[in-house]
């Protein structure tokens, strides 16, 4: 087996990161949402980045040189109104739809996983008809149970 060089703590590596970030040309900062900015909830929608976090969402979007960009398994319409933060760049659905602006790019595959993921629904919503608390989140090319 190879071995793995052992890389610095976070913490350990923090000044460099600071020096590297404040004389770079520009820094992409991408975040997940679902149990990360929106704590875990009960339900998919009860899962909500908090205000005081978007607040702060806010306020780094309108700092020099940075990209904010949003990870999620959620589609990206349901991002946008999460955040409410256009200027944002979201990479949705697990990577197969990009928002940035007015500008959309949907992956090649989007369309026939669609058509797979409302056959698989189906035949999910049957196969999990009796547990309790089971439920199936369409989302076009992807679903969640």
């Amino acid at each position: 087996m190879p071995s793995r060089s052992r890389q610095p703590h976070l913490f350990t590596a923090w000044p460099a990161i600071v020096d590297r970030a404040s004389t770079a040309d520009g820094i992409v900062l991408g975040l997940d949402v679902d149990g990360t900015l929106a704590p875990i909830a009960l339900h998919p929608s009860l899962a909500v980045i908090p205000k005081t976090t978007t607040s702060v969402l806010r306020r780094l979007i309108t700092a020099a040189r940075l990209e904010l960009a949003f990870i999620s398994g959620r589609g990206a319409a349901d991002l946008l109104q999460q955040t409410g933060i256009l200027e944002a760049t979201y990479a949705s659905n697990h990577g197969f739809e990009i928002r940035r602006g007015d500008a959309f790019w949907k992956h090649p595959a989007a369309a026939p996983a669609e058509q797979l993921m409302k056959k698989l629904a189906g035949e999910l919503d049957a196969a999990l008809a009796g547990f309790s608390g089971a439920e199936i989140e369409p989302k076009g090319p992807t679903l969640s149970i």
